[in-house]
């Protein structure tokens, strides 16, 4: 498994482009920086990486807060189950 660290950097509403009327919110990330002792060592394994999801909540994520995102293979026997 691989542990990142990122940063929300941005919560917004978006159209379903499908469905008419429903809507997502997309979050923005971005991989930390050096900016304390736990961050440097994030940015040293990984200096850069962006990430967006989208949920229909928009509570899930908020802008400025820090999310670990685990990164793990996954074997053919698991894949449908």
């Amino acid at each position: 498994m691989t542990r990142c660290k990122f940063q929300c950097t941005e919560v917004a509403r978006k159209a379903v482009w499908n469905k008419p009327g429903e809507f997502v919110f997309a979050a923005k990330f971005a991989a930390v920086y050096n900016d304390s002792p736990e961050n440097k060592a994030f940015f040293d394994a990984t200096p850069c990486g962006n990430l967006e999801v989208s949920t229909y909540k928009d509570d899930r994520f908020t802008p400025g807060e820090f999310y670990f995102l685990d990164i793990s293979l996954v074997v053919k026997e698991e894949v449908g189950a």
